[in-house]
This record gives structure tokens, C-alpha cells and sequence, in this order.
């Protein structure tokens, strides 16, 4: 028993003495004052979140890469298929975004020492009345990266905390230092610097700090690997050619922003260069993207005023007793479900059509056309079958390359080549065209607009065994609450395709939740939004007459013939109406709920009477 009382007494003085130990350490940092660092390297605390800074000092840096580091590998064309494999998949250094390499300066500034943990996140929660986002699948743990973020959370967390996002070339500089190292550490890959999974598959990030061999010249650390982190700046593919020498910020707009660092995820080591550039959209969070913020004591990269994460999805409501309804129905928001690929396809016909059909759902299937031989009639068939369902079948292209990097013929084949080879095998042109790898500019939009109406811009990346029903629930709730489209992009389920859910029964759980939201939430094909939308917003809504429990107006406007024929929602206020009388007889569906007569009409210059008792 003695015995027993001497060990707990001796690992409880070792347990205080850490403790002990790790506060002094703590306190011997000074806390941030508003001064610049004097060395490269110093410490200090913000008293805000009391997150550990380190000064990166002024001066210039080379940012990017260039044309002479293209390629780890295999450098000639294959002539065996193992040679093949290994051409396929070598390491690619230097991405076309990363270039040209150029010299920037930039103002002093501090940086986080570490990403941003799930303990100072819950306590900016706490102090600011937000909830805690969907937990990842691993859980939480106080010491591990916050993540589950999107751009907007970690922009609130860093106004909270008296600081900002990073700029993109901020952050560079951080991980990469003056002298242009591949990694934080240096130029030569070693898996025990960071948390990856290039050797084995990680099951989650590793507490922050936990790699101190992989510091960078400054003293950062996890700025490989670990969790991805938001920058400040808009993504811009060709914003090197064009950015400032001094201080640049990052292009004025943009559909995606800047993350950088790789992840625990990622399985390549090209993932974790310092120099390399990936984007997300500012509304996405995941279980691998997480931030760290940077303070910068001369207001050089102050936070900027961020709009609301949710932009209004529909229009201002006329003043006066009626209205066009943003979504169908009346709806406050909208979801349209989009799957990418042919490798996955096979999980599509035998998954998703069956689980989306199982609770009265449709949604869009953009197709690669080399992926299904012509030979193959028998599945150019079911996806005839599934277009006859009411789903939607998209254009993905024929090979899903670049399309910014094609020739003007190969862009024509790619587009025109896979569009006529839908109409022809299925027999409904597709009026929707998804971008491979979302690269579009002018010349590739004027030929996709000569035979498409629509093109997907703007999607949340639902995929990957980390992604849960509980983040899919945040998202739409936070699109009922703001009036917002939202359309999720997913490839595979439980074993095809790029980063598979790794069970349908997550996909099942997530509709579950949308049907149990359906009264506030339109479920319908990319096309059908897209078509309401341009529909709604071009249409004009003129009231003619007013007169006690009746109403006539015209729905009419400058359509384009080739948008009309989707039924807009027109509501119109009333109180209890028990019988409703339309004149001329619309096919349209009539409701009448307890506040409003719904009224669904195609836009045309014919008077419309309403009348109600």
C-alpha cells in the first residue's frame, strides 16, 4: 500500500512539475505590445488568444517557382506500362500557378507560431455567442488544429483575436524564408517533419507543435502538413504575372481563396512545398482545413471588411401586396445535388439515383463521354433511363483536361465533341456544362455558351471519409437561415472515384435531413434552379389593379425564349383564404397557406386576376 502512495506521490510532483515548468516557459514570453520585432525569430504573446507569435522581419523574399524544377520522376515519355504508371503519377514540382517566380518585399509582421486549436477557437465561441462547428469524425481534442472552418469563421476568429488572415505572400515567406527551400526545413522530403499520409494513411491531424523538426527559418511550425489553412487573398491562377512587388494583397475578387500547407490527408509530397498554391471555396469547411493569423504592427495587411459568408439569393421584395418568390414554393432556400466523374459512375447508377429517388429527390450527372465506349450501349441506356427519371445529365467533357490550356480545336472537341455525343446516345442535350478542374476563362466560356445555358461556378466539395452528415446539416442550416443556393459536388461513395465517402449510408443520412427540411428547403436539378433564377430575375412583376381580396397583375419581361417555361412562384399576401378563384385558368399549381396565396405561373404578358374569400 506505501508503495503504491510513493508512486502516486512522485508522478503527481513529476505531473505539477511539468505544469510548473510549462508556465514559466509561458510567462518568460512577453505579451504584444503594438511594437515591431527586433530579430528574426522573436517571440511574443498575443494576450488576446495568448497565441505564441514569432517576427518575420522586412525585406525581400523569391516567391514561386520556376520552369527548371518541373518534374521529380520520370522525364521521357513511357514505352512500358510500368514506365507508364510512373509517368502517370510522377511528382510534379512546379505548377503552372506557381509561376513566374518573382522577388517580393514585404513589411514585418508576426505570425502564429502554430495553427489556431480547437481550445482557442471554443473560447472565441464562448466570448462571441457562436456555436462550435460539426465535430470531425476524429473528435475534438483542445491541442489539435481547429478545423471544420471556413474562410468566414477564421476571418471572425482573427478580428476577435486583434489580428488577421495571412496574405498569401505573408505566409510563403513564413514556411519558405529567404532562401527559396522546397519545405518549411529544407530541400529534401522527410515524412517524420510534418503529419502526412505519404507513408501510411493518418487518421487525424497531430496535436500543434507536435513536429519541431520541421520549423521553418523562423520558428513556424506545421506550415507543412497537419491541416491546410486559409489565406487572406483571393485565388488567382495568373495573379504572379501581374501582382505587386511591394506587399501585394492578392487580386481584388475572385470565386475562391488562397489555402496553403497540405494536409494530414494528402498522400504526395508535392502537397507540402512551400511554393505550392491551392484554393477552396470561402463557404467550404472541412476536417483538414483549419488557419493561423499574423499580426502586422504597421496596418500594412489590416482585416479587411468581409461581407456576410452568405450573399442574398434572391431579390428585395416589392413593396406593395405581392411578390416574386425567391425559390419554388416559396421556399427560403434551394439545393441542387451535382456528381463528377465516369470512374465513379458505377457507384452513381447503383447509389445515388436509387438513394436520391428514395426520398423524392433528382439530381445532375455530368458525364465524361471517353469514359463510356460507344460500344457500350447498354450504359449509355440506363443513363437514358435515368435522364427519363427527370435527372439531369451534364457535360463533363470528353477527356475532363484543362480547358484553359487546350488549342482552339481540342477546346471545341472537348465542349462541342461530348455535347453531341449526349444528344446523340441519349437523346436530350445537355444544357449544363461542368468545368474540369472549375478553369475557365473568356475564350473557353464563349465557346461553352454557344450551346449551354448553364455552368456550375460555385460548389461545396462534399467528399472524402471525413466529411459527415453533421457538416452537410451546418451547411443547410446556415443556407435556410440566409437565403442561399447551395450545390454540393460529389464524386464517390464507398470505394470509387476521388476521395469516396467510404460508406452510402452517409449519403442516406444526409438526405434524410433534407427531406426533414423540405418545407424550407427546394431540392431540384442544377438546370431547374438555374433556370428559376435567370427566369426570376428577368422577369418583371407589374400589379394593375388593387382591390379588397383581389389582384391583377402581369409577370412578364425581357426573357430569353430559351430560359421560359419554368413556373414562377408568385405569393401573394392574404390572411386565411379559404377559396381562390384565377382568371384566365393557369395550369400552374395554386396554394393556399395561412398567410399567403402561392401561385405558380410561366411568365407571359396575359393579365392575371386573383380573387379570394
Amino acid at each position: 500500500m506505501l508503495h503504491r502512495r510513493t508512486l502516486a506521490l512522485i508522478s503527481t510532483l513529476f505531473l505539477l512539475e511539468c505544469f510548473t515548468t510549462t508556465d514559466r516557459a509561458r510567462a518568460a514570453v512577453p505579451r504584444y505590445d503594438g511594437a515591431s520585432g527586433t530579430q528574426a525569430g522573436q517571440e511574443c504573446v498575443n494576450p488576446r488568444d495568448g497565441a505564441v507569435m514569432v517576427w518575420v522581419p522586412a525585406g525581400e523574399f523569391t516567391m514561386g517557382s520556376t520552369d527548371q524544377d518541373n518534374y521529380e520522376g520520370v522525364m521521357t515519355r513511357p514505352r512500358t506500362r510500368s514506365e507508364f504508371r510512373a509517368w502517370r503519377f510522377r511528382t510534379r514540382i512546379a505548377q503552372d500557378d506557381e509561376k513566374p517566380q518573382h522577388t517580393v518585399s514585404l513589411d514585418g509582421y508576426w505570425m502564429y507560431r502554430c495553427e489556431v486549436t480547437v481550445r482557442q477557437y471554443a473560447a472565441f465561441c464562448k466570448a462571441t455567442h457562436r456555436k462550435m462547428p460539426a465535430a470531425p469524425v476524429y473528435g475534438w481534442a483542445d491541442d489539435n488544429p481547429m478545423v471544420n472552418v471556413d474562410w468566414y469563421d477564421a476571418m471572425a476568429y482573427a478580428a476577435w483575436a486583434k489580428a488577421a488572415l495571412p496574405t498569401e505572400a505573408q505566409w510563403e515567406k513564413a514556411a519558405c524564408g529567404t532562401d527559396t527551400r522546397r519545405y518549411p526545413w529544407g530541400n529534401d522530403w522527410n515524412p517524420a517533419n510534418c503529419g502526412s499520409s505519404v507513408r501510411e494513411k493518418a487518421s487525424g491531424p497531430r496535436p500543434v507543435g507536435s513536429f519541431p523538426a520541421g520549423a521553418s527559418t523562423y520558428g513556424c511550425l506545421d506550415m507543412a502538413g497537419n491541416v491546410w489553412e486559409w489565406c487572406q487573398d483571393w485565388y488567382d491562377d495568373k495573379y504572379y504575372a501581374t501582382a505587386p512587388a511591394q506587399n501585394p494583397a492578392g487580386p481584388p475578387a475572385g470565386q475562391t481563396r488562397v489555402i496553403r500547407g497540405g494536409s494530414f490527408l494528402d498522400t504526395e509530397t508535392k502537397f507540402y512545398r512551400g511554393a505550392l498554391r491551392h484554393r477552396g471555396n470561402p463557404t467550404y469547411r472541412d476536417a483538414d482545413y483549419g488557419f493561423r493569423c499574423a499580426v502586422c504592427p504597421s496596418g500594412t495587411f489590416s482585416a479587411p471588411v468581409v461581407a456576410s459568408r452568405h450573399a442574398p439569393a434572391s431579390p428585395k421584395r416589392p413593396a406593395g401586396p405581392i411578390y416574386l418568390a425567391a425559390f419554388k414554393g416559396d421556399r427560403p432556400a434551394a439545393i441542387s445535388f451535382t456528381f463528377d466523374d465516369c470512374p465513379c459512375m458505377g457507384e452513381h447508377i447503383a447509389t445515388a439515383v436509387p438513394l436520391l429517388e428514395k426520398y423524392g429527390f433528382r439530381g445532375t450527372f455530368a458525364i465524361i463521354t471517353s469514359t463510356i465506349p460507344e460500344s457500350w450501349q447498354s450504359q449509355w441506356d440506363i443513363w437514358r433511363q435515368v435522364a427519363q427519371r427527370g435527372h439531369e445529365i451534364a457535360n463533363h467533357t470528353i477527356s475532363h483536361r484543362n480547358l484553359v490550356e487546350a488549342d482552339d480545336q481540342t477546346l471545341d472537341r472537348e465542349v462541342n465533341g461530348a455535347y453531341d455525343l449526349i444528344l446523340a446516345k441519349i437523346g436530350i442535350a445537355p444544357v449544363t456544362l461542368m468545368y474540369p478542374f472549375n478553369a475557365q476563362d473568356d475564350r473557353v466560356r464563349q465557346v461553352v455558351f454557344q450551346r449551354h445555358r448553364f455552368t456550375r461556378n460555385d460548389q461545396l466539395f462534399y467528399s472524402g471519409y471525413t466529411f459527415t452528415p453533421a457538416m452537410s446539416n451546418q451547411y443547410i442550416d446556415e443556407a435556410i437561415a440566409s437565403g442561399k443556393w447551395i450545390v454540393p459536388m460529389i464524386h464517390g461513395f464507398e470505394h470509387n472515384g476521388y476521395m469516396p465517402f467510404g460508406s452510402r449510408d452517409v449519403f442516406d443520412a444526409m438526405l434524410r435531413y433534407v427531406k426533414s427540411r423540405e418545407d424550407q428547403l427546394w431540392v431540384e436539378t442544377f438546370d431547374g434552379v438555374s433556370r428559376y433564377v435567370r427566369e426570376r430575375d428577368q422577369a418583371k412583376l407589374t400589379v394593375t389593379r388593387r382591390q379588397e381580396q383581389r389582384i391583377t397583375f402581369t409577370l412578364d419581361g425581357p426573357l430569353d425564349p430559351r430560359d421560359t417555361g419554368q413556373p414562377l412562384t408568385v405569393v401573394i399576401p392574404a390572411r386565411n383564404p379559404r377559396a381562390v378563384l384565377v382568371t384566365p385558368c393557369q395550369t400552374g399549381a395554386v396554394t393556399a397557406r395561412a398567410d399567403a396565396i402561392l401561385l405558380d405561373i410561366v411568365p407571359s404578358p396575359v393579365p392575371i386576376t386573383v380573387t379570394w374569400r
